[in-house]
């Protein structure tokens, strides 16, 4: 059974390489997880094996009887790894008995897995100018590959154009691919408009078409036992919850330390759990979630319970319907970053309650100035409103009733540490700097501490106050700015002054003020 087990796993590797996949393997002892990782792509199980099959792997401080039995091999093994992996990003399973069940009583076990890594089904989408299309993933999330909006060849949207409007096939608008990756990216479905006013003109008088290639992926997963917390996580981009469960569907999940009893029913479900997260995490770049009767009710008591949360995470979108305020909120210490904006219509469900139909018929209304207006209300501000109003956007549309879409996200300030006689570059782009916080000193012993002597790096206390104002006369409102770290520049401290310092500094980018 060994030799044969051992000769299948290489036989796969062998197969898998002249094939063109690399195969993964991984391993992990008993009780201790195992972890699954194909980034962007998803997780295909080959081979599976929780036992022993040697005397040498995961043997460290076991007697020479917990090794002896080397034929030893659940036969769920495979079932159970591809039941809970398969088709996803990432994953972890631990070698456990109470998974697999034990094989071989008294036999200390691992987990072994070979896997391979496959690029998600690609779906292509085209969408002639003017037009509107519609990503589509059910239950799973998109994750787009790539996007062009222009002219690549002559037949793609050609019917009843004229020649000279095909004859350009080099048209590329080269903002689409990060527009499409905010406005669509994570989520389960995304309308996109095939438009000049989205994408600008790349190729004046040649007609253009949208062509997007994607794929489907399962959205991120978390699970927490009962009287534990967890987080979830976003970055920049803010949570969509999928799917939540607070309850049992299986009975393996949190069984650790648990008895029979408190596992066996697989059939626990809470219909408040998906509302109640929604409630209280969506729309945000991170939140703590905690597995308890209390904040989430008891579907079954005497069930040991956990909380299963399927998530993706986007940019946050905002419509607000002609004659009201927008106001944005990023927290205290986040700011607006601003990716679309348009104030006309191009939907006839958004903000159409109580007006008849041919005040919301029209669905190809763009107001050109929109994302620039946005931008300089809004961009690198922690938060800012905007009345939605022809006054401010100008009338794109007479007689449609509009409402200004924007698509945004929260991101953290820009930090910067710079050793005492570098020089550093602050980059805004066509923004402009907004400093935050600075000091010339040092607070921390490891920061540009290579190669100093100890007495240079031990005075941990060394702050002014002075850095932070000369920092903004310096560079506040320019696009780019040189900062040297240097007592030449900074005050130092008369406390600090055979200290090694450094430049520790954080800054947004705004929008520049108009003239």
């Amino acid at each position: 059974m060994e030799s044969a087990i051992k000769l299948t796993l290489i036989s796969l590797v062998i197969c898998a390489c002249s094939v063109g996949t690399k195969a993964k393997y991984t391993q992990g002892c008993e009780d201790r997880y195992t972890s699954l990782d194909c980034g962007s792509d998803l997780i295909d199980v080959q081979l599976a094996s929780y036992g022993r099959t040697d005397r040498i792997t995961c043997s460290d401080g076991r007697s020479c009887h917990e090794l002896s039995n080397t034929s030893c091999s659940a036969p769920s093994s495979l079932s159970e790894v591809k039941k809970r992996c398969d088709g996803r990003m990432t994953c972890m399973v631990k070698a456990s008995s109470l998974i697999f069940s034990d094989p071989c009583a008294g036999i200390s076990k691992y987990l072994e897995v070979l896997y391979r890594c496959v690029s998600p089904e690609e779906r292509t989408s085209q969408t002639c100018e003017g037009g509107e299309g519609k990503l589509e993933c059910g239950s799973n999330v998109i994750h787009i590959h790539d996007a062009s909006y222009g002219r690549t060849d002559e037949t793609t949207c050609s019917s009843g154009r004229p020649a000279h409007q095909l004859s350009n096939t080099n048209c590329y608008a080269p903002t689409t691919l990060p527009i499409i990756r905010e406005r669509c990216e994570g989520r389960s479905t995304c309308t996109v408009h095939s438009s000049n006013h989205i994408f600008t003109d790349p190729c004046f008088g040649t007609y253009k078409y949208l062509h997007i290639s994607y794929s489907c992926v399962p959205p991120k997963s978390s699970q927490t036992c009962e009287g534990h917390h967890s987080s979830l996580e976003c970055g920049s981009k803010v949570i969509q919850i999928q799917a939540a469960n607070y309850g049992r569907t299986d009975g393996t999940t949190c069984a650790d330390g648990t008895n029979p009893s408190q596992v066996n029913n697989t059939s626990c479900f809470s219909t408040n759990t998906l509302s109640d997260m929604r409630q209280m995490c969506q729309g945000k770049s991170s939140c703590e979630v905690r597995a308890t009767n209390a904040e989430l009710s008891n579907p079954c008591p005497g069930t040991h319970k956990y909380l299963n949360i399927s998530y993706s995470c986007t940019s946050n979108s905002s419509q607000i319907c002609e004659g009201d305020a927008m106001r944005i909120n990023c927290g205290s210490n986040h700011f607006i970053k601003i990716h679309e904006a348009n104030y006309g219509r191009t939907d006839v469900t958004i903000c159409s309650q109580e007006h008849p139909a041919h005040r919301i018929s029209n669905t190809t209304c763009y107001s050109p100035n929109a994302l620039s207006v946005v931008r300089n209300s809004c961009e690198g501000e922690v938060r800012c409103t905007i009345t939605v109003s022809n006054s401010i956007f100008s009338n794109p549309c007479p007689g449609t009733h509009k409402y200004l879409d924007v698509t945004y996200s929260c991101v953290p300030p820009i930090s910067s540490q710079t050793c005492e006689g570098n020089s550093t570059i602050l980059d805004c782009g066509p923004n402009v700097i907004s400093i935050h916080t600075a000091n010339y000193g040092r607070t921390n012993r490891d920061i540009c501490s290579a190669g100093q002597p100890v007495e240079a790096v031990s005075n941990t206390n060394c702050r002014t106050s002075r850095t932070r104002p000369k920092l903004q006369d310096m560079c506040d409102g320019k696009p780019t700015c040189k900062v040297t770290a240097s007592s030449s520049t900074f005050f130092t401290p008369r406390n600090c002054e055979d200290t090694y310092k450094y430049l520790d500094l954080s800054y947004s980018c705004k929008a520049p003020s108009s003239p």
